[in-house]
């Protein structure tokens, strides 16, 4: 009996070190493949390596969930070994509005989640209920400030809003059927004042920072009253091109100068090198010029209304009904349907957009699709300096993020014009809150 039992023991005791051993080399090459960011996928019956995660957005106090498990790290955070798939990010701080979205994590990559800012969620304040019979609504580029025109005992008054100050300057003062424009400057706080009398346009540049100085202009127009100009960029001078009678004078707040003439009447435009552009036939040349680069081939010239810009890169041109966009590198076309443009100064682009579509326009790039919509774009404006959009449309104002595609609602409302003030995270609209028709104020 005493060798029987003795036998059974150590019978045992080789299987149990048998099965001891197997579960040792089955599970340390996992607990190694583990802590080396690999994963079982059970359902794909293998093994997959897995990916990371990284957050940093402002306000850096704000609270981060992970499919509703709140990430106790603080921002900037580094989440590593995720296995790969979807996830509900969800970011959020007590005053703002909650940025979240679905987001991929794959197989030995990192997902970046940053260049966001929390927006405020606020309403909006009024800053003058008395202004219910605006005329016309005009930011600058920067936003900074508005010049708003109104017509009052049959004469119209025009003022200058510096959001700055938050204080209103009177400008200029016309009877009422003035034939009147007003336009900014698509770099600069600079403005051209142009009141149209017979053949005559009367034109007034300033700049917006100091309008104690105002530098008048006679120019002669043609029949059907149209004034040919083009701003200047990156002068630090209200400075304009402007042709009267086929020949282009500089305008500025100092001085006037003839720079180029014209033997017939075309589309022009100076680019930042001073070259100058006209265009002829099916071909954008630069006059007086026998150089290859500066010849720039139109597939299809026909309709061109307006240059909008030229670089090393790529011109843009405009039709009354679509923007033409020219690689100068492949000689191809691109059309995009879309009339409205505004400069993003701070990422060096062009928004333009239509009813339904927002487009951007980079320097070196082909034009990008933003947004596709159905709620009828109006007006597109930078939020900030990494390229969150603010959208005025038929609902009221929303946030859009073209690099996560992530809207948000600011105001639900009625909105006729809209201006933002990046710098101080405003935004200002004339329309309406309840039932009061005025100029608002809105924190972001």
């Amino acid at each position: 009996m005493r060798q029987s039992n003795t036998y059974n023991d150590k019978k045992f005791r080789s299987i149990f070190l048998f099965f001891l051993v197997s579960i040792f080399f089955t599970i340390t090459p996992l607990l190694i493949l583990y802590s080396m960011g690999y994963r079982l996928d059970i359902e794909n019956k293998k093994i997959i390596e897995t990916g990371v995660i990284s957050i940093d957005i402002k306000p850096k106090e704000a609270e981060v969930y992970l499919n509703d498990i709140k990430i106790t790290k603080k921002i900037p955070i580094r989440l590593t070994n995720r296995t790969p798939g979807t996830y509900n990010l969800k970011i959020s701080l007590p005053g703002y509005k909650t940025w979240e979205k679905n987001i991929d994590v794959k197989s030995k990559q990192t997902t970046y989640i940053k260049n966001i800012n929390l927006l405020k969620d606020s309403l909006p304040t009024a800053i003058d209920n008395t202004k219910n019979n605006i005329d016309s609504f005009l930011p600058s580029t920067d936003g900074r400030f508005i010049l708003l025109s109104s017509t009052k005992n049959k004469t119209t008054n025009i003022e200058l809003f510096d959001s700055q100050s938050e204080e209103f300057s009177p400008l200029f003062k016309l009877p009422e059927n003035t034939k009147y424009q007003l336009e900014w400057s698509p770099f600069n706080n600079y403005i051209l004042f142009t009141k149209f009398e017979k053949n005559i346009a009367s034109i007034s540049i300033l700049n917006a920072d100091n309008t104690d100085t105002i530098t008048n202009y006679e120019v002669l127009i043609d029949k059907e009253k149209v004034l040919h100009y083009q701003w200047q960029k990156n002068s630090p001078i209200p400075t304009i091109f402007i042709d009267e009678n086929n020949k282009i004078f500089r305008l500025t707040t100092n001085t006037s100068e003839q720079m180029f003439n014209l033997s017939s009447t075309t589309i022009w435009y100076i680019d930042d090198l001073e070259k100058f552009w006209i265009l002829e036939k099916d071909n954008l040349i630069v006059k007086n010029s026998n150089d290859s680069q500066d010849k720039i081939s139109i597939p299809n010239p026909l309709g061109i209304k307006k240059i909008i810009d030229i670089n090393n890169y790529r011109a843009i041109l405009q039709t009354d009904t679509e923007v033409l966009i020219i690689s100068r590198e492949q000689n191809k076309q691109e059309a995009i349907h879309t009339l409205n443009f505004h400069r993003n100064t701070s990422t060096n682009e062009w928004l333009t957009w239509s009813a339904w579509e927002l487009w951007s326009i980079y320097e070196h790039d082909k034009p990008a699709l933003l947004n596709r919509t159905s709620d009828n774009i109006k007006f597109v404006f930078p939020l900030d300096d990494v390229g969150a959009l603010a959208i005025v449309n038929n609902h009221g104002i929303e946030s859009f993020n073209p690099g996560y595609y992530v809207n948000q609602n600011l105001y639900n409302g009625e909105v006729y014009n809209a201006s933002v003030y990046k710098r101080e995270n405003r935004i200002y609209f004339f329309g309406k809150v309840g039932d009061k028709t005025g100029l608002y104020e809105l924190n972001y």
